[in-house]
């Protein structure tokens, strides 16, 4: 179970909210929190707000450990797949293409990787779509902490200290 800690930066009339977090280790490639890198060290998580967050409102948010897992199996299991099925039909179709063996089994890998990504965006989509991939924000820590210069990490640090490291479950 992954906690993190940030900034509610704008809420939506729909249930969702827009948090602003400090990046980690454990969160810097995964893409299931829709999140938005810029040259900084913040990233920006659409998360649903269970809590009643407000906007300024610094918030513990929470991403079960099979979500992860399911995050990472689809990411990475499907193209995989998708390469290993290319190289078994290039086998197979190498003896009715006018190319060699090798060359049958290079293209139609390829060709089995970039479907297993496409598969994977479709499957990302739909999973969004029902909120199965998203965090939830659990808990309100403290309403209305608003940044002095704009920015809303400082006070988050100020605060409450660092950010927590995904399955520190601080309550």
């Amino acid at each position: 179970m992954a906690q993190e800690k940030g900034l509610v930066t704008s809420i939506t009339e729909d249930g969702w909210a827009q948090v602003e977090t400090d990046r980690n280790d454990a969160c810097s490639h995964c893409g299931s929190c829709r999140v938005s890198f810029g040259s900084n060290s913040e990233m920006t998580i659409k998360a649903i707000n269970r809590a009643g967050a407000g906007v300024g409102d610094l918030v513990s948010m929470h991403l079960s450990s099979g979500t992860i897992m399911k995050s990472a199996a689809i990411l990475y299991l499907i193209p995989v797949a998708g390469l290993i099925s290319g190289a078994f039909m290039g086998v197979d179709l190498s003896e009715r293409l006018p190319i060699s063996e090798t060359a049958a089994i290079a293209l139609l890998s390829l060709a089995g990787f970039i479907l297993g990504f496409i598969i994977t965006a479709f499957i990302s989509r739909w999973m969004s779509a029902r909120r199965t991939l998203s965090p939830i924000i659990t808990r309100i820590i403290r309403r209305g902490l608003v940044a002095s210069d704009s920015s809303p990490t400082p006070s988050m640090k100020s605060t409450e200290g660092s950010c927590s490291v995904p399955g520190n479950a601080e309550s």
